[in-house]
């Protein structure tokens, strides 16, 4: 009798633990949605939500990661630049820096808060974690350019052509990088 009892509660356990990984993943889901279709606010919510439930389980670093960079490309499109730094860089310390689109992420981020030698760092490892990121490349050209380093400038920004970035002339400031973060996870 009592390891039938043990039995039903390991049950119970597994399912109600179940239930949580698929309520979170429900979540996210719908969160990712929400931001593919601009709303990102709604999305930010869910990605809190998904955090909130993930948080009190054993999730995996790599969901933590992500969930991080969703939260972090929500406050990027909310113009919260502060926030999205916080979360890129939670995603890229789940991740153990091996994350090459949060470290590209946090590079932009930083760069549009001017901080160009920390934004040098994040995508220069962005293009060492993937060298054919011709966004990263670009952006880091425009880090070079502010900081008036122009051969490396001129030399990231013939790698970025290379790859097939597209580069437009009169191009408002930060266009470039909300177009490369509109990509959730």
């Amino acid at each position: 009798m009592r390891s039938l009892y043990l039995l039903t509660v390991i049950v119970l356990f597994a399912t109600f633990a179940n239930a949580q990984s698929t309520q979170a993943l429900q979540i996210f889901e719908k969160a990712v949605y929400a931001s593919k279709n601009g709303d990102h606010r709604s999305a930010l919510e869910g990605f809190r939500s998904t955090l909130s439930i993930i948080e009190r389980e054993t999730a995996s670093d790599t969901f933590f990661a992500k969930v991080h960079y969703d939260i972090g490309v929500s406050h990027y499109h909310l113009r919260d630049l502060g926030g999205a730094t916080e979360h890129f860089a939670k995603a890229l310390s789940h991740a153990k820096q091996k994350y090459s689109r949060a470290q590209y992420a946090l590079g932009l981020t930083l760069l549009e808060a001017n901080d160009l030698e920390n934004a040098e760092q994040h995508l220069r490892n962005a293009v060492v974690l993937d060298n054919r990121n011709a966004g990263a490349w670009y952006d880091l050209s425009r880090v070079y350019y502010a900081a008036n380093e122009g051969a490396k400038a001129k030399r990231a920004l013939a790698r970025a052509l290379k790859l097939g970035a597209v580069v437009r002339v009169s191009e408002p400031a930060g266009a470039s990088s909300v177009a490369t973060l509109t990509a959730y996870e």
